[in-house]
């Protein structure tokens, strides 16, 4: 896959999680794809005796990673490229499903639905792109941009190397802009515009899969 490309799934993949992830925020005041996080507050909730919330998001959790299995399983054992988007429409389907759901409290249900979303998503970018392009790990994206910026300016390194590590920043700088400017943009819809939560995911999810068909092969 060439350069541009990258670029341009860097833009586009982690705008779409975003717009997901400010959906599990406004419904269940979690974000759907911070798993190490979740799976912290899953024990200190079970310490103190919050079993309900606790075990909610242990399931979220296990749930984001049968996505995320079923997703590559998909990817390395399916030719058909219907099935192959499968993830992108699969969570158009259920952002749209969320359409016509009424969530009040805590519903396990509706959450894990968003959690295995977001596992398969996350997962058919990362296969899409080769590990180049994984929307929403924005803590290990951030290591890794500094960790990088680091060497570049440490001047230990030869002049291509400089340049292969300064062009990885430039695509994780994307993902974390991009990402944020989906949650922002979907929430502000929100409250400004009175938008429903699901219309600008559930629109750009299918703007997703038609523009993916080319590429996905």
């Amino acid at each position: 896959m060439e350069r541009k490309d990258i670029s341009r799934l860097a833009c586009l993949l982690p705008f779409v999680s975003g717009l997901i992830n400010s959906m599990g925020l406004a419904l269940f005041s979690v974000v759907v794809t911070n798993v190490a996080g979740h799976f912290g507050t899953f024990l200190q909730r079970i310490t103190t005796g919050d079993y309900p919330f606790g075990v909610a998001l242990l399931g979220g959790v296990v749930v984001y990673g049968i996505g995320a299995f079923a997703a590559t399983w998909i990817s390395e054992t399916q030719q058909n490229r219907l099935l192959l988007l499968s993830p992108v429409w699969g969570s158009a389907l259920a952002v749209a499903y969320l359409i016509f759901y009424d969530v009040s409290g805590l519903d396990s249900g509706a959450m894990w639905l968003l959690f295995g979303v977001m596992g398969a998503y996350n997962a058919f970018a990362s296969n899409l792109t080769n590990g180049q392009v994984k929307p929403s790990q924005l803590t290990g994206l951030l290591i890794d941009f500094c960790i990088d910026a680091a060497k570049i300016y440490g001047k230990k390194y030869d002049e291509d190397t400089v340049c292969q590590l300064g062009q990885k920043n430039q695509i994780r700088g994307l993902i974390i802009l991009f990402f944020s400017l989906g949650i922002v943009v979907n929430v502000s819809a929100l409250q400004l515009f009175h938008l429903p939560l699901t219309f600008l995911p559930l629109l750009f999810l299918v703007a997703t899969t038609m523009a993916l068909r080319p590429t996905v092969r």
